[in-house]
Formats: structure tokens, C-alpha cells, sequence
């Protein structure tokens, strides 16, 4: 290897902090169930019942961590100690607002990749909205015996 990364060191070490205050917790709740109660992570309904039941919180948990991480100070050689939200901000005062929206102009799929969006997930028409933990019931019937399973959990 010639060259070393360090330009990643930095999203690392945030996605310590993401699975150390919120992940861990999640993870050891999921993982239990699956062990004692019969959770089946390839059965939809089992996984529709998470996201019922789970996801609103997982995301107010989530958004309470990225809240309070955007106001912790970072140490800045040379420089004053600013919270992540102190830098954005001067940031667009330096240099103006920018990428707060996609170009007008039609892409190309090589140009809409540079945007970091899977654009064949986004044109599904997916019944799950994640985001504000909106959820429909599957596609597939919940017959009587998927009712007793999803009944232990």
C-alpha cells in the first residue's frame, strides 16, 4: 500500500459514537428477540411488526443523537473550538448555500449516481415511508398461524 486514508478517519469514528449510544442498544433488543421469542428476520411480517412498533422511536433516538452531536465542540488546531453546526453555518456565510437542491435539467443515471441516491429504489413504488416510520401492512395476507408467531413476540 503506498498511500494511507485518513480522509475517513472522521465518518469512522462517528459511526462508533451512532452504534455505541443508539446501535448497541437496538441491536441487543433485536438480537434477543430473536433468540427467546422467535423472531424470524426473513419472515415480512415479523419485520413489518419492527418497524410498527420500533422505528418512531429508533428515529427520535436517532435525531436526538444527531442534535446533540451537531452542538459538541471539535477541537480546531489553530483555530477556535466550534460545534459542527457553528461550522456549517459560517461555512454558507463564507461561501453561500449551496446543493440544497438537484439541478432543473434531466441527468443521466452516471450523473444522478454522483448524488449518492439509488435512484431505481427511489422510483419504486415502495409502501414504506422509513423516514416518518409510516408503514402499511404487506402485500401478503397475515394468516392464523403468523398471528400466533407474531403474537410471541
Amino acid at each position: 500500500m503506498l498511500y494511507r486514508s485518513v480522509h475517513n478517519v472522521r465518518i469512522e469514528r462517528l459511526w462508533v459514537d451512532v452504534t455505541a449510544q443508539v446501535g448497541a442498544f437496538w441491536a441487543d433488543i433485536f438480537t434477543e428477540l430473536e433468540l427467546r421469542y422467535g423472531l424470524d428476520i426473513n419472515n415480512i411480517h415479523h419485520i413489518w411488526l419492527l418497524h410498527h412498533l420500533f422505528l418512531r422511536l429508533i428515529n427520535q433516538q436517532l435525531t436526538f443523537f444527531a442534535e446533540s452531536w451537531n452542538q459538541h465542540r471539535i477541537q480546531i488546531r489553530d483555530g477556535p473550538n466550534r460545534s459542527p453546526a457553528d461550522m456549517f453555518g459560517f461555512d454558507m456565510l463564507v461561501h453561500g448555500v449551496r446543493g440544497d437542491q438537484l439541478p432543473d435539467e434531466d441527468l443521466t443515471e452516471e450523473e444522478l449516481e454522483v448524488y449518492g441516491v439509488d435512484w431505481g429504489v427511489y422510483r419504486m413504488n415502495s409502501c414504506y415511508v422509513l423516514s416518518e416510520a409510516i408503514t402499511q401492512h404487506p402485500r401478503v395476507g397475515i394468516h392464523g398461524l403468523d398471528m400466533l408467531d407474531l403474537r410471541t413476540i
